[in-house]
């Protein structure tokens, strides 16, 4: 009896003894979900200007831009030019500004073209609040380019062979043009809208066949798969035995004078 009642007491003892002291560990926090970035609006460089052609009634202009479409305004100051911009928007993020044009090319009452100076108009474009731009749209006529040497006979400028200067007179209606030269020896520049500087250097005393040299004056617009507008003259020397004080360019007479 005295053995139980001792045993007994031992796991009294024992089971008072144990305790659940340990902290059990907290539960792991929740990841937070990653928030997306918010992508920046842009809108890149909108051109300053567009040429089009008398019978060009569609351009297209794309434009590296996010900005949504919807959020585009755009507007004409011409009633000749619509712009808008479509409503889609390319995987790589490009906006299409759309211009639509009328035609421009008149003829006379024997059906010639009458060469009409170019026409403008301006274009407002506004890219949400990102960016804001007046674009130039230009649209030419039929176009007439030529040259008063194109009048002269053989439609040859001849300077002294010692070197000379001389004023060659453009008459076009073309929005812009350009003027070049196939020699070394001879330097044309484009003076004013209606003029072109020719100078030559001095023929070399060991030479005495005249030289030649061919200029181009063309305009710097022209329809993808059409050549463009364009004059060609020609430019000599004269004989060596003229010295330039003999000859004038002015001597020759032309349909303009």
């Amino acid at each position: 009896m005295k053995k139980l009642l001792f045993l007994l007491t031992v796991m009294a003892v024992v089971g008072c003894g144990k305790s659940d002291d340990t902290e059990k560990p907290s539960p792991p926090s929740p990841t937070p979900t990653p928030q997306p970035t918010p992508t920046s609006l842009y809108c890149n460089t909108i051109p300053d200007e567009v040429v089009m052609g008398c019978r060009e009634r569609t351009a297209r202009i794309y434009l590296d831009s996010n900005v949504p479409v919807k959020d585009f305004v755009v507007s004409s100051d011409a009633a000749w030019c619509d712009a808008k911009v479509l409503d889609e928007q390319g995987a790589e993020n490009t906006v299409t500004l759309q211009l639509t044009c009328e035609d421009y090319s008149r003829m006379d009452g024997e059906g010639q073209a009458m060469y009409d100076p170019p026409r403008m108009a301006s274009v407002s474009i506004k890219a949400g609040n990102v960016k804001s731009a007046t674009m130039k749209v230009v649209q030419e006529s039929d176009i007439k380019l030529v040259t008063d040497v194109n009048y002269l006979p053989g439609e040859v400028l001849r300077l002294s062979p010692m070197g000379a200067t001389a004023d060659v007179k453009v008459l076009t209606n073309c929005y812009r043009w350009t003027v070049s030269t196939d020699a070394d020896w001879l330097t044309v520049e484009k003076k004013n809208e209606g003029t072109i500087s020719v100078t030559s250097k001095a023929r070399q005393a060991s030479v005495t066949a005249p030289r030649t040299a061919k200029v181009t004056v063309m305009s710097t617009h022209f329809i993808e798969g059409l050549s463009p507008t364009m004059a060609y003259f020609t430019v000599a020397d004269t004989d060596a035995d003229l010295n330039g004080e003999t000859y004038s360019y002015d001597d020759e007479t032309t349909p303009w004078d």
